[in-house]
């Protein structure tokens, strides 16, 4: 299963095929929530794709022109027709830019959950202002 991070408690679902991909807050034990990381179908070393566990030969992609207003699609290998396929639903795994602190935990709200930790985990840079004084 895919938990954002910043929706613990979450998880990323299917709603079939050549639809939009969606956050839900009940993950049973559906297969729905469900990708296996398998070998990134493009053949690079480096990268991996997410196929359903429910609906084999079914991937997670994005568009290959990919754009921040596109969203992440579940679409059929066999079905495709969009040259650079292969591509599109393949991705590269990197160490992410942050971690959980240790004492990290998460509260449990009505609508949703968060993610707690504490403050001084957190770096911010400090800057140095010079005023440039001229007659």
């Amino acid at each position: 299963m895919v938990e954002p991070f910043d929706f613990p408690g979450m998880v990323l679902a299917h709603q079939g095929t050549e639809n939009n991909l969606a956050i839900t807050d009940s993950p049973n034990d559906d297969a729905t929530y469900s990708f296996r990381l398998v070998a990134g179908l493009d053949g690079k070393d480096n990268s991996v794709s997410l196929e359903s566990v429910s609906q084999k030969g079914y991937y997670v992609y994005s568009n290959v022109n990919y754009s921040s207003s596109l969203s992440m699609k579940f679409s059929c290998i066999l079905a495709s027709s969009e040259a650079g396929f292969e591509q599109a639903i393949s991705f590269v795994m990197n160490n992410g830019i942050s971690e959980y602190h240790p004492i990290s935990f998460v509260a449990k709200g009505q609508r949703r959950n968060f993610l707690m930790v504490p403050l001084q985990s957190f770096r911010d840079e400090s800057y140095t202002i010079y005023f440039n004084i001229q007659p």
